[in-house]
This record gives structure tokens, C-alpha cells and sequence, in this order.
């Protein structure tokens, strides 16, 4: 694999700074480094990768990210 590109969209810009920073506390846990680059603009977060570990970071990051969002949005009806 290379340079690969994934966009993931989130509904304010407040929430790009939180899946990013979910994203790079699972690549960390899986010793890889993931890119994230914010786009405050759009609400979005464009993240590359080269190999199936920085793309399962990628994933686990999200994964995290819309369980805490689920939680916090559960506590706050």
C-alpha cells in the first residue's frame, strides 16, 4: 500500500480536534504514525497512511471516537 488518503467527515469543527486526536492516540498504541490533517472549513479530517496498520489505527481511532460521542450524547438527553 501507499500514501493512501481517507476523509472523515463530523458534524462541527470542535469534533475535528477530538477524532483527530482519538486517531493518534491509536496509532500510538500501535507504534505507527498516521497523518491527520483538519480541515476546520469543511469539518473534516483527510488522514494518510501506507501500510494495514496505520489504516487499523485509522479505524480503531474512529471506532473510539463515535463510542465517546455515542456516550456523550446519550448523557446529555
Amino acid at each position: 500500500m501507499n500514501n493512501q488518503t481517507y476523509n472523515h467527515a463530523v458534524g462541527s469543527q470542535h469534533l475535528v480536534d477530538l477524532l483527530a486526536e482519538y486517531v493518534q492516540q491509536a496509532s500510538h498504541s500501535k507504534l505507527c504514525i498516521v497523518n491527520c490533517y483538519k480541515d476546520y472549513a469543511n469539518c473534516r479530517v483527510k488522514f494518510t497512511y501506507n501500510t494495514d496498520l496505520e489504516w487499523s489505527a485509522i479505524r480503531d481511532g474512529i471506532r473510539i471516537y463515535e463510542a465517546e460521542l455515542s456516550k456523550s450524547r446519550s448523557r446529555t438527553i
